[in-house]
């Protein structure tokens, strides 16, 4: 099959692929170039139970770093819920790490019992070796390879339904 020309290349991407962009927020970014294996993350959850990302190889996980006073995290909570419950049956694996200090320990729970998927503390990490976070929230897409597909950046309003649909529903078919 010949390569593309030029041209050709540039109508692709403006049919194809330029729309897609319309879905995501300026301030998420992409992994490019061949695909960075995810971080250790070994941590025990607010329930009680371990949670090893290695262990996770052959689903898609989300990993999202939020807080309690961080008001964009609060207000995504309801669309990662949402999305989770609607795919957590088709292998999704979902864990939010809070950036609050052990004091609010209490609100954290408060926030917990209003999700489905597992929180945790990232004080509580045993091993974590994601990049230090400076703002939130940040959330990694990992794919059921062990690698890491896309890092989403800190978003006045956070991420919704939609969003998680067209950026988590293609790993998702992958790994089937």
């Amino acid at each position: 099959m010949a390569a593309f020309s030029g041209a050709a290349r540039m109508r692709f991407w403006l049919a194809f692929i330029a729309p897609l962009a319309l879905f995501l927020p300026l301030s998420q970014t992409i992994a490019a170039g061949p695909p960075d294996r995810a971080p250790a993350l070994l941590v025990v959850t607010l329930d009680g139970k371990t949670f090893d990302l290695a262990a996770q190889r052959g689903h898609p996980v989300i990993v999202n770093f939020w807080a309690t006073w961080c008001a964009p995290c609060r207000s995504e909570m309801p669309a990662l819920n949402a999305y989770y419950r609607r795919h957590r049956s088709d292998g999704l694996v979902l864990i939010g790490l809070s950036l609050d200090k052990e004091r609010a320990l209490a609100s954290v729970r408060a926030l917990a019992a209003t999700v489905d998927y597992p929180l945790a503390m990232v004080d509580w990490a045993v091993r974590n070796d994601f990049p230090a976070v400076t703002s939130l929230p940040v959330t990694y897409l990992i794919a059921a390879d062990g690698s890491v597909a896309m890092r989403l950046l800190p978003e006045a309003e956070g991420l919704t339904e939609a969003q998680l649909a067209t950026l988590v529903d293609p790993l998702l078919a992958k790994a089937r």
